[in-house]
């Protein structure tokens, strides 16, 4: 064999294989590598960092969603049996976390006049929910997050990124912030 069958041979080695791989990538959608995450993901993120909120329990406004991982519960107008529903299968997957549910926080959004079991739920932080966070949860351009009984994901730098419907499984929250933390060593 001559030295430029030799360099066809070699070439054709190298690249042979990326130009297949190309060609059944663009050609074949069905083989495109998907996602894993059970919740729907929100795009574009919305930032809800900034937003300030009035706590329950002390004076004064503040801004909660900074440094860890948050699980929001959008309460309707009356905490009903699928919200009640929601902060109990929170509380599991917290629970299931173990060790890492120092990096998640519960976080229960709702109007001034709605009612929780509160003796269940020690560790739900509880804020106020007024018409500009329910706004920024709740984006009327989105049909999928409109009406605001969901659950959030808010990501340590303050983005609201996912959300599920008020009757997801444990195990579609459970998988999700298992993955997210140990891929990520923020929060």
């Amino acid at each position: 064999m001559n030295k430029r069958m030799q360099l066809y041979v070699l070439l054709a080695l190298f690249f042979g294989p990326l130009l297949v791989a190309w060609i059944w990538f663009f050609q074949f959608e069905s083989v495109r590598p998907g996602t894993v995450n059970n919740g729907e993901l929100v795009e574009p993120v919305v930032p809800v960092g900034d937003l300030r909120l009035y706590p329950r329990d002390a004076s004064g406004m503040i801004a909660p969603f900074a440094d860890d991982w948050f699980v929001v519960i959008v309460a309707p107008q009356v905490c009903n049996e699928r919200c009640e529903r929601a902060l109990y299968v929170t509380r599991q997957v917290w629970i299931r976390l173990n060790k890492d549910a120092d990096r998640v926080q519960r976080v229960l959004l709702a109007g001034a006049d709605v009612r929780f079991p509160a003796a269940e739920h020690r560790d739900l932080d509880v804020y106020d929910l007024d018409d500009n966070a329910r706004a920024r949860f709740t984006d009327s351009n989105r049909a999928e997050l409109a009406g605001g009984e969901r659950i959030y994901l808010v990501d340590p730098r303050g983005n609201l990124m996912m959300s599920y419907p008020m009757d997801f499984t444990p195990e579609m929250l459970s998988d999700d912030l298992k993955r997210l933390l140990r891929y990520s060593d923020a929060g």
